[in-house]
């Protein structure tokens, strides 16, 4: 089974989300959300090397820094708004592991 493509690849991206929600767990959530989803897009990203992929370019890495933290940090405004009304909280590792399926799917639609 193949991490890179597949259900091996979300099949690790939840597990890295899920660890890095378990590690995070005594942080405020508005630290936690972003920590998860910047685990998610790193697990996404890493490379072993010599893998034949195409390379990773810094200012990929920086603007996808940037967009995890941004919806991490969206995705926690939300959540806050609505423990006001329900009382409860989300886990962050489901979204962060949707983002990261979504940007790639786009990020390859759109070099074909």
């Amino acid at each position: 089974m193949s991490l890179r493509k597949g259900p091996g690849r979300i099949l690790k991206l939840l597990v890295a989300a899920a660890a890095a929600d378990r590690f995070a767990g005594a942080l405020p959530p508005m630290l936690r959300f972003p920590l998860v989803f910047l685990a998610a897009f790193l697990a996404d990203r890493l490379r072993v090397h010599g893998s034949g992929e195409t390379p990773l370019y810094l200012e990929d890495v920086i603007s996808g820094i940037f967009l995890y933290a941004g919806a991490g940090l969206l995705c926690y405004g939300l959540d806050y708004a609505l423990s006001l009304y329900t009382s409860r909280h989300a886990s962050p590792v489901l979204l962060a592991v949707l983002l990261a399926v979504l940007d790639r799917a786009l990020s390859t639609a759109k070099r074909r």
